[in-house]
């Protein structure tokens, strides 16, 4: 049983140490180059190239999945440079020595996924690699921040890809934040992955728009008062698509399929002008209108 004297009322406060924003090292500069994924493998040898130009630099590399990690691993040490990685499928004692390997000097090059970097304390390293960019900007803050401990400068490599668009416009923010350097690419990336407002998403259910689902909808169950906007002719294995409102006819292959045709098979050709041709009379048996949107 409790009196009033003997209750005591509990203030929460939130302490922040620096930035109540997630926020870079100011004194790591980022580079962020955007490709594609293909093109990794040759970004990366030149920039090993760059970084070891001066002799031996302590760099880790950083992968999203244990697969890429083992990868990179072959890869780098065929392009001659020592190279061991660390994952959650290695064993404790293996992550721990290749980490005594990587602080002694043994390897120059650590490749590490994001659930085995977790705590990772290295004294000395100049250079981080975001080979994959992470699932979130958290972590790619957690990853840079390996670099430039104390009072020390470092540098940071991101490779980006337009796979990686929706996260742009929070990588923007960061590296703003660090007065660093925003490439054109990046912003355009950002542009064409800007979320899509509530009202935007209504309008496109509703059928408003760019016809939306609900407009393709009351077409499939005929409710579609507009004309025809598309016609349809077979002769042998051929369909030729005609769009009514621009006179086109697109030439579409079938095979073994004598009745309607199956959407999911039809291969696309090319534009045919057969049918606008007065000396082409193909044997199609009359039209038929169809109540689809198909081109």
């Amino acid at each position: 049983m409790f009196f009033e004297g003997d209750i005591t009322t509990f203030c929460p406060i939130q302490l922040n140490v620096g930035s109540a924003n997630l926020a870079a090292n100011p004194n790591i500069k980022q580079f962020v180059e955007i490709c594609h994924e293909y093109e990794k493998p040759a970004k990366l040898q030149n920039l090993l190239k760059e970084i070891f130009v001066d002799g031996p630099r302590r760099t880790i590399i950083f992968a999203s999945t244990k697969r890429t990690v083992d990868d990179l691993v072959i890869m780098v040490n065929k392009y001659g440079y020592r190279a061991m990685g660390i994952h959650g499928d290695k064993s404790q004692w293996n992550r721990d020595q290749t980490l005594r390997d990587f602080r002694s000097g043994y390897i120059n090059v650590l490749i590490a996924s994001d659930v085995a970097s977790r705590g990772l304390d290295v004294e000395d390293i100049k250079y981080v690699v975001n080979y994959d960019f992470p699932d979130n900007t958290e972590n790619y803050v957690h990853r840079i921040g390996r670099t430039a401990r104390s009072t020390k400068t470092g540098i940071s490599y991101t490779l980006f890809t337009p796979l990686n668009g929706n996260k742009a416009q929070d990588l923007i923010d960061i590296l703003n934040e660090a007065h660093q350097f925003v490439p054109d690419r990046l912003l355009l990336l950002a542009a064409k992955n800007k979320p899509i407002t509530t009202r935007q998403w209504k309008q496109r259910i509703a059928g408003r728009g760019n016809k939306g689902f609900g407009y393709r909808a009351a077409v499939r169950r005929g409710l579609n008062t507009k004309p025809y906007t598309h016609k349809y002719y077979r002769d042998g294995h051929h369909l030729f698509i005609h769009t009514l409102a621009t006179g086109k006819v697109r030439d579409e292959a079938y095979k073994d399929y004598p009745g309607n045709y199956p959407e999911k098979d039809i291969i696309a050709l090319d534009s045919s002008p057969l049918l606008n041709d007065p000396k082409y009379k193909p044997n199609i048996g009359g039209n038929t209108p169809v109540q689809r949107n198909i081109i």
